[in-house]
């Protein structure tokens, strides 16, 4: 799972602006092109601390949001920021469920979430190994809960800044446009699905409240093991900041609140905005703000 071995990982840094650092997945999916990772470094030579930025979905939605981490590096902390599994080149087509992150059923979705975070892991690896002594996160989205579980696995990792990201699966499995296409039931199976729906999410607030180590992970739902919402009570608060859109049809308000509640309800500014305008409109607003956050001691 997420306690894979990642001592044997060997970096390869390739000069450029930014610098590609290239390393073999310590988590293996089985297809060659996923297992080749790569991070782009927006290298600061006099920082002493640096984020792991992670990106969102969509090969767009990772060119627009290299803007974090180069104006990270621009104000003094070096930045890197790992080209996710099943993103841009790191796709394979013999499978049908290796060309996209987020495609497939419960049990392969959690593979890649295992592998997304141990990549994350890897690269404070290699931020550690390249001798910074503080290490941040942040994520956007998608990118959010990799970082949430990245933190609550990791105490290297200090603060994190966490971008119209949520939790608890099952509210965005019911609510979300994203998985619009999943829910393919009748409007008279409606009721039913939905009560199904209520009795999982009794049942995960059942296992996020008694969780306590990554050994009891084998026996909850596949699909809860890479819930952020389960790991958030192992992160404090003070380590914590969120940015929630207020119209955001992709992370629904709730799954935001139950993460943002689950980590004990740190500081969290909201921006009247949408999923994919929050980035257009607000991006040196949440920049300034992570600043901030991050330089604060």
């Amino acid at each position: 799972m997420y306690d894979v071995s990642r001592e044997s990982v060997s970096f390869k840094i390739q000069k450029g602006n930014p610098c590609t650092v290239r390393f073999k997945s310590p988590f293996q999916s089985g297809f060659p092109e996923v297992d080749a990772a790569r991070a782009l470094f927006f290298e600061e030579k006099t920082a002493r601390r640096a984020v792991v930025f992670v990106h969102g979905l969509a090969r767009t939605g990772i060119s627009q949001q290299v803007f974090y981490p180069r104006e990270l590096s621009l104000h003094g902390i070096a930045a890197l920021m790992p080209i996710l599994p099943f993103h841009e080149d790191r796709i394979s087509y013999e499978h049908e469920y290796a060309g996209k992150f987020l495609n497939g059923p419960p049990e392969v979705m959690e593979k890649k979430f295992y592998q997304a975070v141990t990549d994350v892991l890897t690269c404070v690896d290699f931020l550690q190994k390249a001798g910074y002594g503080r290490v941040d996160i942040m994520g956007i989205s998608s990118g959010g809960m990799i970082s949430s579980i990245a933190m609550a696995l990791d105490e290297r990792i200090r603060r994190g800044v966490l971008v119209i990201t949520g939790g608890n699966l099952e509210i965005i499995a019911w609510k979300s446009v994203l998985t619009k296409s999943y829910r393919t039931w009748k409007r008279s199976e409606h009721h039913r699905m939905l009560e199904r729906s209520l009795r999982i999410r009794r049942e995960f607030d059942e296992c996020a409240r008694s969780f306590a180590s990554l050994r009891e992970l084998a026996h909850y739902r596949s699909f809860f093991r890479y819930d952020p919402s389960l790991f958030a009570k192992m992160v404090h608060r003070e380590r914590v900041l969120m940015f929630t859109a207020l119209v955001d049809p992709f992370i629904p308000r709730a799954a935001s609140d139950d993460l943002w509640c689950r980590f004990g309800k740190p500081r969290r500014y909201f921006l009247p905005s949408g999923h994919l305008t929050t980035h257009i409109l607000f991006k040196r607003f949440i920049l300034r703000k992570s600043l901030v956050f991050f330089l604060r001691d």
